[in-house]
């Protein structure tokens, strides 16, 4: 039996190293969807900035900039539901990866335990 719980062991190790190497993937897929995150509202920060000093610019000179105005303020609402829409993309892929690690790694405990029994 010496030689079956040493195949069984060396079989289990390669799938431990597969389930690893997958978890180390979606981990960096996951840093990757975070820094865009962080880049996505940067972004929409500056430019949320931008748009909201040209609308104050655009106030204070006279009605007649009204229709620049609301050209601007339109564009501004319209970029705001773009980035809560990309931002809540970001975060369900965030979600789902967090998810699937989590379970492998369940399953590394488990196989692990399997093993102490042995």
């Amino acid at each position: 039996g010496g030689r079956a719980a040493a195949l069984i062991r060396e079989s289990s190790n390669k799938v431990l190293r597969v389930q690893r190497k997958t978890i180390s993937m979606l981990q960096d897929e996951m840093a990757q969807h975070r820094r865009d995150l962080v880049e996505l509202e940067t972004k929409h920060d500056k430019e949320k900035a931008v748009l909201t000093n040209q609308i104050k610019d655009f106030e204070t000179r006279a009605k007649e900039q009204k229709v620049e105005f609301f050209r601007i303020q339109k564009k501004l609402d319209s970029g705001q539901l773009a980035h809560a829409k990309e931002k809540r993309d970001l975060e369900d892929k965030i979600l789902k990866l967090q998810a699937e690690i989590d379970a492998m790694s369940q399953n590394i405990v488990t196989m692990m335990k399997g093993w102490d029994e042995e």
